[in-house]
Formats: structure tokens, C-alpha cells, sequence
């Protein structure tokens, strides 16, 4: 059996990170996560002798999506076989925040754009974990608040994005959030500020 390069076991890591978020938050997204992590393991199958854990692993991206608990079992096995560890709370948030991120600067549909936003204005998602989640989470509510939930001065609702081309929509949202994004890319930057308080 052949040990992993580190480059593909952070690129698991990472996966298994943001399945481990969208098992809480956004369970619609758990078989694309899924099958993410079935495709990098058949992504690894040019090792020599890659082990018959990663050969199941590879096997389960044929079905679409992968059969959950066949995925749960050999997944398992394989994370103990190559002592791979899933990132902690703290780096796990800043990388599935990375993502929706990406998304939201991604995506030229309103609608599409005003859910992506919303989801950070639900009181039921968690991203206390440092400093910058936090803020970022906060920022990105008040963004939604402002552009789809405003009201003008008779209290009637009046979306301040309504009043915006989709031009100038998505180009604001993008001066808004692309800070965020950049700091988030720099793996060096991820990590400091995954920690939980400033050093």
C-alpha cells in the first residue's frame, strides 16, 4: 500500500471539511460532496499498489451519486489505514466559507444570488469559530438585508437591488465580497486566520 502525497491528502481534507458543513447546513449538497470525494479517489488509482480501501473508494464514482453507506464504510477504513486526521472547526469553516464565497462571486442570477445571501442572514448557521467567520458571516448578512430586504420610507418593502441593473448588482456584490474571498485563497492567510483569536 502506497502513502498518499500530501497535496492529496489535503485535497481530501479539505473535502471531507465541507461535507462536514453541508451535512449540517446544506444537506442538498452532501451527494455532490460525496462525489467529489469518490472522484479523488479514483483521481489516485496511478499509485503503485493503491490498496484495496482506495480501489472500493474509486469504484463507488460509477453510481451517481455514490451509495452513502458503502461510501461511510470504506471511507472510514481508508481515513485509519493512511492515519489521516479531518481538519479541525475552526479550518474547516474558513474552507467551506471559501466556497460559498466562490459561489456568490460565480453566479449572475439574481434569484440564485439573493438565496447564496439569505443562507448567511439564517440565524441557524454556525460561524462563531474565529474571528473572521464571524465578521464575514455578519458582513454578508447585512448585504443581503441591504440589497433584498429593504424597505422604503412608508415601511413597503423595496428591494435596493431592485433598483440596480445586473450590471451594477453583481459588480457591487463583488466589491463587497471579493476582499473576503482573496484572503481566504492564500493558504497562508487561511490558516492564521482559522485561528480562534487574533495572534
Amino acid at each position: 500500500m502506497t502513502t498518499l502525497h500530501s497535496v492529496a491528502v489535503q485535497q481530501l481534507q479539505a473535502l471531507l471539511a465541507i461535507r462536514r458543513f453541508d451535512q449540517c447546513y446544506l444537506s442538498e449538497r452532501v451527494p455532490e460532496d460525496n462525489q467529489a470525494i469518490t472522484g479523488w479517489a479514483e483521481a489516485q488509482l496511478s499509485q503503485d499498489n493503491p490498496g484495496d480501501n482506495l480501489l472500493i473508494l474509486a469504484s463507488l464514482n460509477f453510481d451517481c451519486p455514490p451509495d452513502a453507506h458503502d461510501l461511510a464504510c470504506y471511507l472510514d477504513k481508508f481515513l485509519q489505514e493512511q492515519q489521516i486526521a479531518e481538519l479541525d472547526d475552526n479550518l474547516a469553516a474558513t474552507l467551506w466559507l471559501r466556497r460559498e464565497l466562490g459561489f456568490i462571486l460565480d453566479t449572475r442570477n439574481r434569484a440564485v444570488l439573493m438565496n447564496l445571501l439569505f443562507r448567511f442572514d439564517d440565524y441557524l448557521l454556525d460561524l462563531s469559530h474565529t474571528r473572521f467567520t464571524r465578521k464575514t458571516r455578519r458582513s454578508l448578512s447585512r448585504l443581503y438585508r441591504y440589497l433584498f430586504e429593504g424597505y422604503d420610507q412608508n415601511y413597503d418593502p423595496k428591494a435596493e437591488a431592485d433598483s440596480m441593473s445586473d450590471e451594477t448588482l453583481f459588480a457591487y456584490v463583488h466589491q463587497q465580497v471579493a476582499p473576503f474571498c482573496r484572503a481566504l485563497k492564500n493558504n497562508d492567510w487561511r490558516t492564521l486566520l482559522a485561528a480562534p483569536k487574533r495572534l
